[in-house]
């Protein structure tokens, strides 16, 4: 069977419906037997059960690995309300529900992350008792030609599918007895000296004010275009120009959901709004996703000080750890604390498709080593403001 025959412009009519797949319930999670036979369902995200959703939020429970919001329901279901082409394949041996994999079906046919370029953990959400490997997985056609930047989770065997490894950047704010902020200004220049700006803006401005939990939908607007502003100043694809990508932030944040929710948070000095972010907040976690602030207030680094003020309180609001993500960016290394790497490839059984996406990649990698990066960036930019949007459609 190819690749493209399991793909999702065929849903396998003839498997039972939603309501119809037997549920697993939570006293039932231990008895999963992995020697039965894996079985597959591939459904649309409107039709996966509110009791499926609860197990799945249980394998969730059950490992670290799983603690990005970007593996809740609340993230997938927000996507799949702005994009409607998101689906599940649903792993089950004999009665129970052991794995669930949301994707959304590209253009082409293939599987790609849910949310895109926009999700930063990626993978099967299943019991580590279910015995799922992703070479068993891909061979059996169950998943092909997805590629992933960050995959996690406790299914194993993806290691002949990687590339390469990326690193994600943490806070942990629990971990330093000092607290968080000092162990920053002790071990990091660039913190210390942030002291003196904030002090400067302070004085400038008036005294700060943290609204960590901001629900003025003006708010909301205005960070997408402080953020979209930043995006064109420095050439830069404007993901937020992409019209689902507003309606996925915008649900998540009017739509608040127990597991996770959008939070947008901002920095005053006395009435002026100086910085603000657009996060995910998920219990003790918060990942930092969309920093922006005020380019006139540039000279007072407010990006810095609203991550620091959000950490100064981090007890008080609840919050352990701060994920930032993958990326190089030089902010994430100089306000994390806890490096990891995480694997990139394409879960992918043909080694020709496979490696022409390596090499795809690696091309685009070394464009970017390429010391008139910048001027080049600003020239294709000018000539096509719209390049690099289909990695967002």
């Amino acid at each position: 069977m190819k690749c493209s025959e399991m793909d999702l412009s065929v849903i396998d009519n003839s498997s039972p419906s939603t309501s119809e797949l037997p549920v697993t319930s939570s006293s039932s999670l231990s008895n999963i037997d992995p020697r039965l036979p894996l079985e597959a369902t591939t459904i649309p995200w409107s039709e996966l059960t509110d009791s499926s959703k609860l197990t799945w939020g249980e394998y969730r429970s059950m490992s670290v690995r799983y603690r990005s919001p970007f593996f809740s329901v609340a993230f997938a279901n927000a996507v799949a309300e702005a994009k409607r082409n998101v689906f599940v394949r649903v792993f089950t041996r004999g009665s129970n529900e052991v794995g669930y994999f949301p994707f959304e079906q590209s253009p082409k046919g293939g599987m790609i992350p849910v949310g895109g370029a926009f999700n930063d953990a990626q993978g099967v959400i299943a019991s580590a008792d279910a015995g799922l490997d992703y070479r068993e997985l891909i061979e059996q056609k169950m998943i092909c030609g997805y590629p992933f930047h960050a995959l996690d989770g406790v299914v194993g065997g993806f290691e002949s599918f990687a590339y390469g490894q990326v690193n994600s950047y943490l806070a942990d704010l629990v971990r330093h007895p000092q607290g968080y902020v000092s162990y920053l200004e002790e071990t990091r220049g660039t913190i210390f000296k942030q002291r003196r700006k904030t002090k400067k803006m302070i004085k400038d401005l008036g005294p700060l004010r943290l609204e960590f939990d901001c629900r003025d939908p003006k708010i909301l607007d205005q960070m997408i275009e402080l953020k979209r502003s930043q995006y064109n100043r420095t050439y830069i694809f404007d993901i937020l120009s992409v019209e689902w990508a507003r309606g996925m932030l915008r649900s998540l944040w009017e739509r608040p959901a127990p597991s996770c929710r959008g939070l947008v948070s901002a920095l005053y000095a006395g009435d002026t709004m100086v910085a603000v972010h657009y996060g995910l907040l998920d219990g003790e976690w918060l990942h930092y996703w969309f920093p922006t602030y005020v380019p006139e207030f540039h000279q007072y680094s407010p990006g810095t000080a609203l991550f620091l003020e959000i950490a100064k309180n981090a007890k008080s609001l609840g919050l352990e750890k701060i994920d930032m993500g993958y990326g190089e960016q030089p902010y994430k290394l100089k306000l994390t604390d806890t490096i990891t790497p995480m694997p990139f490839g394409m879960l992918e059984g043909n080694p020709i498709r496979w490696q022409y996406n390596r090499s795809k990649l690696s091309f685009v990698k070394a464009l970017k080593k390429l010391p008139f990066k910048e001027s080049a960036k600003k020239m294709v930019r000018g000539i096509w403001p719209g390049f690099g949007k289909s990695r967002y459609q």
